[in-house]
């Protein structure tokens, strides 16, 4: 008798548990998240069912400059929350930067500030177990003294380790030479001298250990001289950080990063997404090399990076969007010996007939691959911003309502594979700037 009710208290508990996992499951939101300028927003776009049917809400973060967002388990609670930079940049005070998390809770958006006053810009965020231990952490990059941070939330409070600040300083010091912007030039007494563009953590050197990549140049406002432009990778050790710089540019700058077995080689590559308008693939056979593998003329930026498998074929290929002036999307699938570029769209076209101001450009700052509407089949959300820094010289001053982070004019646009027509066919979401954006799920 008293085994036979163990075995009904058994089951009824496996029942319970069952019924929670699916009560969780079934609140989880598939969203797309964007970071916006002019003002700083948080959107969020929420699906359930076919892409014209969502649900759009957003977050005032008080700020004009939403730089990055992520979605990630930063608690370590199995619970998603959205992680943003967010900041004024130059143009308003409070100026520096802060670090926020925004937690879904029954009465709304719940704010954590995980740090502030941080710098120029907090440019971009990477979520991920970066101390290889199963918990998750957060990589912060930023622009203006260039400071890479990590975040590790131990249950009351957040812990922050730095690991670099200032790398283009450091290689003006080793050679005599000065990409530090003057002061007198910018509207505050900052140092502007090192641009973190983006961050990514990933097992880089196929030993079972995640580390940071990070592509690291001189100042956006740097305007003496060529760029120069560095790709870094730091590894933790149990007690203290390393850097090995693994790629280095003049005349680029290194922006995008994206880590996976590209080339189906078995072990993982980097590749960098470079201004103006290259491509290059990262390897490591004992010394770091790099290979063009794509060169365009007509795009300068190459931000947007992903690889999904967007046919359904079984195999992934590389999802890249580009910038200025015509923000163009491609795949480049890997034929055994190179990479063949196929075009999939042009944003620039879309909106054409919708664009005002004539001579217009614009600047894709992020590419994603997923199944948005959960028919099985990967969509290809692209978003950014309306740029007009090659086009300033048609525009009258007072009509320049634009800047390449400023302005409150962007896209964000889906595109949905047509098998019978085999084209790719964009639906335009949004048209606010977006400067980040993330697609994941929120519960």
């Amino acid at each position: 008798m008293r085994n036979r009710y163990f075995i009904l208290l058994f089951l009824l508990i496996l029942f319970l548990v069952f019924l929670f996992q699916f009560f969780v499951a079934s609140n989880e939101m598939e969203v797309i998240v964007t970071g916006t300028g002019n003002p700083g927003k948080i959107m969020i776009y929420a699906f359930d069912g076919p892409i014209s049917s969502y649900k759009r809400s957003e977050i005032d973060t008080g700020y004009n400059l939403v730089w990055t967002v992520r979605i990630g388990d930063v608690y370590n609670k199995g619970k998603n929350v959205i992680v943003a930079g967010v900041g004024n940049s130059f143009f308003s005070t409070p100026y520096g930067c802060q670090i926020v998390a925004y937690e879904l809770a029954a009465s709304g958006w719940k704010k954590d500030v995980i740090d502030s006053n941080v710098d120029l810009r907090c440019k971009d965020i990477a979520i991920g177990d970066v101390y290889n231990e199963g918990k998750n952490a957060i990589v912060l990059g930023t622009h203006g003294e260039g400071i890479i941070r990590v975040y590790k939330w131990d249950g009351t409070k957040w812990n922050r380790d730095e690991i670099e600040r200032n790398f283009i300083g450091q290689i003006d010091s080793q050679q005599n030479t000065n990409h530090r912007v003057p002061v007198e030039k910018l509207t505050y007494s900052t140092v502007d001298q090192t641009s973190i563009h983006m961050v990514k953590i990933a097992d880089v050197q196929n030993d079972g250990k995640n580390e940071i990549v990070a592509t690291e140049s001189s100042p956006l406002e740097y305007t003496s001289g060529p760029p120069i432009s560095f790709v870094n990778v730091y590894s933790f050790d149990g007690k203290k950080w390393s850097r090995t710089t693994i790629h280095d540019s003049k005349g680029l700058q290194d922006r995008s990063i994206l880590v996976d077995d590209i080339d189906y080689s078995g072990k993982n590559k980097i590749l960098i997404g470079a201004v103006p308008g290259k491509l290059f693939l990262l390897n490591d056979n004992g010394n770091w090399s790099s290979t063009l593998i794509f060169n365009q003329s007509y795009d300068k930026n190459m931000k947007g990076l992903d690889f999904q498998d967007i046919y359904s074929k079984g195999r992934k290929q590389i999802v890249l969007a580009t910038g200025v002036p015509g923000a163009l999307v491609y795949n480049l699938e890997w034929d055994g010996s190179k990479f063949q570029p196929t075009l999939i769209g042009n944003v620039s076209q879309i909106f054409e007939k919708y664009t005002v101001i004539k001579g217009l450009n614009y600047n894709s700052l992020d590419v994603k691959a997923k199944d948005i509407d959960n028919d099985g089949k990967l969509e290809i959300i692209v978003g950014g911003e309306a740029d007009t820094s090659l086009a300033l010289d048609k525009i009258k001053p007072q009509d320049n309502i634009f800047g390449w982070e400023t302005t409150p004019y962007g896209f964000l646009i889906i595109y949905k594979y047509d098998e019978s027509q085999k084209t790719w066919n964009p639906q335009i979401l949004d048209q606010n700037s977006v400067l980040g954006m993330d697609v994941g799920k929120i519960k």
